[in-house]
């Protein structure tokens, strides 16, 4: 019986430990996934410049007249997923919910879930952005070829 006894009190010691240590795991294990999505962001706001230049230049062929109207429907399919690349970069960034906060009213799984989202979305805005740029620079970079031949 006693032994029993003692079983049962080490086995209830062993699972709340087990328990406390996973626990303490959790912060740590946000953290990792928050600072992989913060990378990506980082990898990313830099761009930012970049297609916004390639819209400008992209906007002002338009505005130029000088395309016809084939040229003109793809250059303005061009600037508007540039313009959507640069939309969706901001919505990401002006609804990302900051890590402590979530703290305050979400489990960890709900966070864990929260921010795997997010990590996806952000790495949706990043080959949006990227696909946007492409585009945009080929056509500029066409553009460019055939007004200087030489080149």
């Amino acid at each position: 019986m006693l032994a029993r006894t003692l079983n049962t009190v080490f086995l209830a010691g062993v699972l709340s430990f087990s328990a406390c240590t996973n626990t303490s795991n959790e912060p740590a294990a946000e953290q990792q996934l928050w600072e992989e999505i913060m990378v990506v962001h980082d990898e990313i706001m830099p761009w930012m410049g970049e297609l916004n230049s390639i819209a400008r230049g992209v906007k002002d062929k338009i505005a130029s007249g000088e395309l016809t109207e084939a040229a003109l429907s793809e250059w303005q399919a061009s600037l508007g997923t540039l313009e959507s690349a640069d939309r969706a970069m901001w919505k990401w960034m002006n609804e990302l919910q900051q890590i402590d906060k979530l703290r305050q009213d979400k489990s960890h799984q709900e966070i864990m879930d929260y921010l795997a989202a997010e990590k996806a979305a952000i790495e949706e805005v990043k080959n949006l952005m990227a696909s946007s740029m492409a585009s945009g620079k080929l056509l500029l970079e066409s553009a460019t070829s055939t007004e200087n031949p030489e080149q």
